[in-house]
């Protein structure tokens, strides 16, 4: 018996914390095809799959791919692809999408971005600095790390960062308690997130909070 997708179709016609999350997830890892909606993620992201199930209200089948080690969600909604490209998502959109205007200063858009393009990890120092300290960098097309920059620096005060690029691709990174303070703000309280860069949050919690407080305490 043939398998019959299932969901609603207009969980993006509102803004809310978790559509906005996703709209931010799709923009940075989702693949549009004609009226085709896909993500893609490694093996061990699967339950980041069946939250996107959730949130659909869906029935959907995630698949295995054995070849390349990855589970993939798709279906068809051509409603849903139309409303995706109101928000700069639309197909081969990797080196000319520029973040919706509606969501330009949104944490949870942005949060969705960093979970699919962005890196967040604690680093062990090299050569002669061994300090261990928080990261976090984001790829992507310019526009998108330029978006970003801009909505960091609406929030934490001196941030800045310079943007460097990698042929095609830019990056913007930054360590210690900039870093600390990005991930603040992206996951403290989130309804939604990647579950295994939400255990990296927590493990800087627990790591440099008291540290970077007391930091705070002495600038004031």
């Amino acid at each position: 018996m043939a398998h019959h997708n299932i969901l609603n179709q207009e969980k993006f016609d509102i803004v809310t914390h978790s559509s906005a999350y996703w709209i931010g997830f799709l923009y940075a890892d989702g693949c549009i095809f004609n009226n085709q909606i896909k993500i893609t993620l490694q093996e061990r992201d699967i339950e980041h799959l069946e939250k996107f199930n959730t949130f659909l209200e869906g029935n959907l089948n995630i698949r295995y791919v054995k070849s390349t080690k990855a589970y993939t969600v798709g279906f068809s909604s051509k409603y849903m692809v139309e409303r995706l490209k109101s928000f700069g998502i639309y197909q081969n959109k990797t080196f000319s999408c520029v973040p919706p205007t509606l969501l330009e200063f949104n944490i949870d858009f942005w949060r969705g971005v960093i979970d699919g393009d962005g890196h967040l990890g604690i680093s062990n120092g090299c050569g002669k600095d061994k300090r261990i300290r928080p990261r976090l960098e984001l790829c992507g097309n310019y526009a998108t790390v330029v978006g970003f920059k801009v909505f960091i620096n609406t929030q934490i005060e001196n941030f800045i960062n310079v943007i460097s690029r990698h042929s095609s691709i830019y990056k913007i990174q930054s360590s210690g308690n900039k870093a600390f303070k990005i991930a603040r703000l992206l996951y403290d309280n989130a309804e939604v997130f990647l579950d295994r860069k939400y255990n990296v949050y927590n493990e800087m919690l627990s790591k440099f909070n008291l540290k970077y407080e007391r930091k705070e305490i002495k600038t004031v």
